[in-house]
């Protein structure tokens, strides 16, 4: 009995999303204009990191860049790297993992100097 009931609703929906991919009537069109920043670098940043002793503090988002990292391919930006990624008292080696500090760490578009391992 369920599984009748099962396959008529997933027909039901199968058909419902074939209806809807016919209703485009032209290409979709970039937006962006060239040399735009990528979404994300522009964003609000409103979220924390819950579990985390200091959410409030707590940085979770880091764009290289704040952290002197300079970019262009010319000045080493390896510190500036190793410094966002472990800035906030990370998890970092020898610990077996931890969840409770997660880190977004962005990096711009263009090229980076790296002169060590991280």
């Amino acid at each position: 009995m369920w599984k009748s009931t099962l396959f008529i609703l997933a027909a039901s929906i199968i058909s419902a999303v074939n209806a809807l991919g016919t209703s485009c009537t032209a290409a979709l069109t970039p937006q962006a204009v060239g040399g735009a920043p990528y979404w994300e670098q522009t964003i609000t940043r409103r979220g924390i990191s819950a579990y985390n002793a200091n959410p409030s503090t707590y940085q979770v988002y880091r764009n290289v860049k704040d952290f002197g990292a300079k970019g262009g391919g010319v000045t080493d930006g390896t510190a500036a790297i190793d410094a966002a990624i472990s800035s906030g008292g990370r998890c970092g080696q020898g610990c077996a993992s931890s969840t409770l500090s997660p880190a977004v760490v962005f990096f711009p578009s263009g090229s980076c100097l790296v002169s060590a391992p991280m």
